[in-house]
């Protein structure tokens, strides 16, 4: 599976050496680790293209926001593994880790963030960084919670604390990314909205607007603001004005 908007930059299945680079065909994500790489976007692009061992990953996204993907969803990286010692001593906090039997690499994706712990991600890359994990989302029908979308230091706490970033930044960045997606208008908000407009457009056509010192009524004054390109939020100025004056001439004090 490709993120449309990424850049495949695969990584070689082989480093210099032989070893394979990640475990081929064996991931089944269920769950999408997060990280800072502590490095930079040119240098995973790189260990991607000569084959580095040891550390792979699914995406990478760049402080400018652009994204980088590396290895197909049924591909698992080394990312987010952890021994049966260091689990023993340190055991992770995720709630979805599901014992030192199954490696953590073939139920997870793994997404890189280009920058340094202590170091707020850039707009770009924040903005970028919720639509893939929303896309993410919806293509593996999990959550959008950080139960599925757990920092890397909820799976090795002893030696990567500030992965993804510190404690209190990777809050900030959580606080952003679960926030809701606004509701779409429903047909009746909609309906409604036209209703008003329409209402605003009448009373703009009957009392007018004020043009190069000229007074425009009717279907003048609508066409003048729509070769304006005026939006709502113009024609309900304008409505506010031609309010008070009517009231102004009207003892009815009535529209």
């Amino acid at each position: 599976m490709r993120y449309p908007r990424a850049e495949w930059v695969p990584w070689k299945p082989a480093a210099p050496d032989g070893r394979p680079t990640y475990f081929a065909g064996q991931n089944r994500p269920t769950a999408v680790v997060l990280h800072v790489m502590q490095g930079y976007q040119s240098t995973v692009r790189r260990w991607a293209q000569r084959g580095h061992f040891g550390v792979s990953w699914h995406y990478s996204i760049a402080r400018d926001g652009s994204i980088m993907q590396h290895l197909e969803h049924s591909d698992g990286g080394y990312h987010a593994g952890i021994t049966a010692a260091k689990a023993a001593a340190d055991p992770p906090t995720w709630e979805l880790w599901r014992g030192p039997g199954q490696n953590v690499n073939t139920y997870t994706l793994g997404i890189e963030h280009e920058g340094f712990a202590g170091e707020p991600f850039a707009p770009a890359q924040a903005k970028v960084s919720r639509e893939l994990c929303r896309w993410l989302a919806r293509q593996l029908d999990i959550p959008m919670d950080e139960a599925h979308f757990p920092p890397h230091a909820a799976i090795d706490l002893r030696d990567r604390p500030n992965d993804f970033n510190t404690p209190a930044l990777r809050r900030e960045f959580y606080d952003f990314l679960f926030k809701p997606e606004e509701e779409p208008m429903d047909a009746a908000c909609i309906e409604e909205l036209e209703r008003r407009l329409s209402r605003v457009e009448r009373i703009t056509g009957a009392h007018g607007i004020d043009v190069d010192g000229e007074r425009l009524r009717g279907d003048e004054a609508l066409d003048d603001l729509d070769r304006r390109g005026a939006s709502l939020a113009l024609y309900a100025e304008r409505l506010n004005t031609a309010i008070l004056d009517h009231l102004a001439d009207h003892e009815s004090g009535r529209l």
